[in-house]
């Protein structure tokens, strides 16, 4: 794995609204081979994604990090550099001082690649392996680290599996907005870096969301922390947007950050 200090706009993320103001973003290029088989033919998968750190809070002393995972898709990751614009004010009074946000469209291709033989679980465990290497190689993440991890849709998996290993001990916070994960849903984090039930826990779902549905999985993980009793755990569900644009039910919403 290559990472790269690179000079690149946010091209990509052209249609937004808000202006990034200058020196906001400074993004990092992630060159990853994955070495796979595929259909019983060894592939050599390269994917290219990158990392966005966003200043939003000069104060002095430790960096408080907000790490968010979106989908695997670069629309996904715009979404969540627009919401970061938009809801700055409320990050800074949580007092958050950076965000970095993983760009992961490079991986869609891939995705489809393993999810058609099957092995869409090996990939989330590729990326996962990646972008712990990126967090602790690229920015340094000890134990010693504040990092509150976000994983929304596709990047909920990704972010619970990185909180199924107890020696992720830089994860001091877990939030996930309509997580996509398999059926296990948060018994990995509870026997990861949950275990001793200190970190708190914030789940978020639009009710009506039809790209990852909130019923059975999203009840689910609901009920598996309220029967171990997990004392720092509320789950947020917004019963009032309407589910007729992706673009406002499947990505951060406020009553979900105020609740952090």
């Amino acid at each position: 794995m290559k990472i790269n200090k690179i000079d690149k706009k946010i091209v990509d993320c052209h249609w937004l609204k808000k202006e990034i103001p200058n020196g906001l973003q400074n993004y990092l290029k992630v060159d990853a081979d994955f070495d796979f088989t595929l259909d019983k033919k060894e592939e050599d998968v390269k994917v290219n994604y990158y990392v966005n750190h966003m200043k939003i809070n000069n104060r002095r002393g430790p960096a408080n990090y907000l790490v968010i995972i979106p989908g695997y898709s670069v629309k996904s990751f715009c979404w969540d550099v627009e919401s970061v614009l938009q809801y700055q004010s409320i990050l800074v009074e949580k007092g958050f001082t950076d965000v970095l946000i993983f760009n992961l469209g490079g991986c869609k291709e891939p995705k489809s690649k393993f999810s058609k033989v099957g092995k869409r679980d090996e990939l989330d465990q590729l990326i996962t392996k990646y972008v712990k290497m990126c967090l602790v190689e690229a920015f340094n993440f000890t134990e010693k680290t504040n990092c509150a991890l976000l994983g929304r849709s596709a990047g909920g998996g990704i972010a619970i599996r990185l909180s199924s290993d107890k020696n992720n001990t830089f994860i001091k916070k877990l939030y996930l907005m309509a997580p996509g994960h398999d059926n296990t849903g948060l018994i990995g984090f509870l026997s990861g870096v949950g275990k001793d039930k200190k970190i708190p826990v914030r789940i978020g779902w639009v009710e009506c969301d039809n790209k990852v549905p909130i019923e059975p999985k999203g009840y689910n993980m609901e009920k598996q922390m309220k029967d171990c009793e997990y004392p720092d755990f509320k789950m947020i569900v917004n019963k009032k947007i309407k589910c007729d644009d992706e673009s406002v039910f499947h990505r951060l919403v406020i009553d979900f950050l105020k609740s952090w």
